[in-house]
């Protein structure tokens, strides 16, 4: 079974991920990109990126969704075989703005809703033991 959230521009990706379903999901990791792109799709879909992401976060709370939640992002080394990955646009610093805020919200809460392994807590470091809701720094 494939997570999609509704509501949200499904942009699937060719390349740059896991197809396969991750054996334990305890965590969402934040990223703020590196950059000001409306859309991370075609990044992501290039061979030269090596990465990707679950979520992309616009500053106007607009949120794409590039893989299915269950399946592994290429986002953070450490990460990636348990963590759902949300990326926000933002040039790697600064503040998300009250819409961006919002979407992040809903992309939590629905995260949550599919997996209520992940527990409401800010985590604290990237620690395999550490569950919840971190950030890329971590």
């Amino acid at each position: 079974m494939s997570f999609w959230m509704s509501g949200v521009l499904r942009k699937p990706l060719s390349r740059n991920y896991t197809n396969a379903r991750r054996k334990v999901t305890d965590a969402i990791v934040l990223h703020v990109a590196a950059g000001e792109a409306a859309s991370l799709q075609g990044w992501f879909n290039n061979p030269r990126a090596g990465a990707s992401s679950h979520f992309y976060v616009r500053r106007d709370g607009v949120i794409e969704q590039y893989i299915p939640i269950d399946e592994i992002s290429w986002a953070g080394v450490r990460s990636d075989q348990r963590a759902i990955s949300v990326e926000t646009q933002g040039m790697g610093h600064g503040e998300w703005t009250t819409a961006q805020i919002n979407a992040i919200v809903k992309v939590i809460r629905y995260c949550r809703d599919k997996y209520p392994s992940i527990p409401a807590r800010q985590m604290t470091s990237s620690k395999r033991t550490e569950k919840g809701i971190g950030y890329h720094r971590l």
